[in-house]
């Protein structure tokens, strides 16, 4: 894999219930790496949806995830989630213990019309039993080209981020 990031976009959000990242992605790069640095005011799990070009989210079945969760205070577990809606959990459990919960998502194919979309994962979570560590990976199952992301907590309602920054970058 090519070593040199190139800097595409920076989304910086406070007291939010869900964050909607349009044009994280183009057709320049094959590959992003995009950095999550959040904190969530309930225990939840990190929900994602993909977005179009004009900023729609991908709806249907086709999202796959499959994560290791590694806590240091009990046993490692998996959780595995097929032909859903959302991809769940690809930054560990988040709380709103201090040191928040941070992730690295590296996504393959977003823009690709004759692709799947893929990503690996790696997350940490600080949480008042310890720390929770998170390798993962996931699919999209269908050729859309994807250029955003909507991210939002699996709590749902009112429930809001203090705060959620994404940092995206292409590889060369």
């Amino acid at each position: 894999m090519a070593t040199e990031l190139q800097f595409v976009k920076e989304v910086n959000s406070t007291d939010v219930v869900s964050v909607t990242a349009t044009d994280l992605f183009n057709t320049q790069y094959e590959v992003y790496e995009v950095y999550l640095d959040m904190l969530y005011n309930a225990g939840s799990y990190l929900d994602i949806q993909l977005l179009d070009s004009s900023g729609n989210v991908l709806t249907g079945s086709h999202y796959d995830t499959a994560t290791l969760d590694l806590k240091v205070y009990s046993s490692f577990g998996e959780f595995r989630l097929e032909n859903s809606t959302i991809w769940r959990g690809l930054s560990g459990y988040m709380t709103n213990t201090v040191g928040g919960n941070n992730a690295k998502l590296t996504i393959y194919n977003p823009t690709a019309t004759d692709k799947y979309t893929f990503v690996s994962t790696q997350g940490a979570s600080s949480m008042s039993s310890g720390l929770f560590g998170l390798k993962g990976i996931a699919s999209y199952k269908a050729t859309d080209a994807v250029y955003g992301l909507k991210i939002f907590g699996s709590t749902g309602g009112s429930i809001t981020f203090d705060y959620l920054n994404i940092k995206c970058f292409g590889v060369k």
